[in-house]
Formats: structure tokens, sequence, C-alpha cells
């Protein structure tokens, strides 16, 4: 468990085990996205399934008013900065109370991992051991990392130089 304190930034990241991809298709990235935005509250949501079906359908990501409003009132955390990689993820994190990243990152990490064993028909860990974080201390630390989490998809391939086209960033 890690406890940081409420207003500090964290560079939040994992990969999947032996680096193997944990998004193996866009319904998987969509459900990974609609679970970093949808937790960062205490909302419980009913039909996650249902939810995010109508976003699949739809190709996009549309967070109903409700739920935007319960999620922004028992907010525990806030998204600041996301990438999500074939094999990896890459965020910052800021926590607004104790202990929320762990919760957070727990309910994340844990819902989505149970989504893609059933939906893929895998079983045991999707990811490499527990959550990474790097606690940024500074502004320009900050901003340092969020270039390199936006500039991430540079890597992948086909997206070198088009980074600013790739869906499934915050840039």
């Amino acid at each position: 468990m890690r406890l940081h304190a409420p207003g500090e930034y964290l560079h939040v990241f994992n990969r999947g085990m032996q680096k193997q991809p944990i998004f193996e298709t866009d319904q998987d990235r969509l459900r990974f996205l609609f679970l970093l935005l949808t937790f960062q509250g205490e909302a419980v949501i009913k039909n996650i399934s249902r939810e995010i079906r109508q976003n699949v359908q739809s190709s996009t990501l549309h967070i109903k008013d409700e739920l935007k409003s319960e999620i922004l009132e028992k907010r525990m955390v806030e998204l600041v900065v996301f990438c999500l990689a074939p094999n990896h993820f890459h965020t910052i994190i800021r926590e607004l109370v104790d202990n929320g990243i762990s919760k957070y990152m727990q309910r994340v990490l844990t819902a989505y991992t149970k989504y893609f064993n059933t939906r893929h028909e895998k079983s045991g860990h999707l990811f490499q051991g527990p959550y990474k974080s790097v606690h940024i201390s500074e502004d320009r630390q900050l901003m340092h990392t969020s270039a390199y989490i936006h500039k991430h998809p540079c890597e992948i391939s086909g997206w070198r130089g088009k980074e600013h086209l790739y869906p499934w960033s915050s840039y």
C-alpha cells in the first residue's frame, strides 16, 4: 500500500506480465479509459458492461451527466494525464484524499483484469506486479513528465510524428 499526501502528483504506470499486451482491441482500451475516468470518484457503477457497451457501439466515450456529477462530488483523485500503449500505460494522478491513489488504482486494475481475463478467456495476473509510481515534487518535473507521456505514442508502430492524433492519450 502506498500512502501519498493530498495535493501531490504522481506518475503512475504499469505494464503487462512479461511485457505482454494489456489491450488487444479498441473495446479493451475504451473499457480501461472508462474505468480511469469513472473510478476517480467513489461512485458505484451498477452495470459497467451496459455503460461501456453503449460507448463501444458508438466508438466514443460518453459518461452520463448524473454519473459525472456523482464522480466529481466524491472524487478521490484527479486524472491529469494518460497514455495507453499496447502493453502498458502511463498516468499522472493528483491525490485529493488520503490513500486516494491506492484505492483508485486497486479499483481500476482489479476491475480491468477481471474484464480482460473474462473477455479473452485467460486467467491469472495481467499486470507485472503492483503499479509503480514516481512522486512529482516540482512544477518543472510535472511539465517534463507530462511531455514524456504525451510524446510516448512516437514509440508505437505507425505513430511517430503523429502523437497529436493518437486517440488513446490525453494529448
